[in-house]
């Protein structure tokens, strides 16, 4: 995956938090979108080593990594 200027984009398989326990480190990355989905859910782009959800629905209660990725 390519940025807004060509540049590569890095992803880290961060894992997530839920119900204050940490789940699948260094196995998944889920991040935060800045898209809301409802006033309790928003989107979070979830992958693994074999699947891309690009547009998977959270509840923004549970941890995520946020990343910049366009200014």
């Amino acid at each position: 995956t390519t940025g807004v200027h060509g540049d590569p984009l890095y992803f880290v398989r961060s894992g997530g938090v839920y119900d204050t326990t940490l789940y699948n480190l260094s196995g998944d990355g889920t991040y935060w979108s800045s898209t809301a989905q409802s006033g309790s859910n928003a989107y979070s782009p979830y992958f693994n080593s074999g699947v891309l959800y690009p547009a998977r629905v959270s509840y923004r209660g549970d941890g995520r990594s946020v990343r910049c990725v366009a200014e």
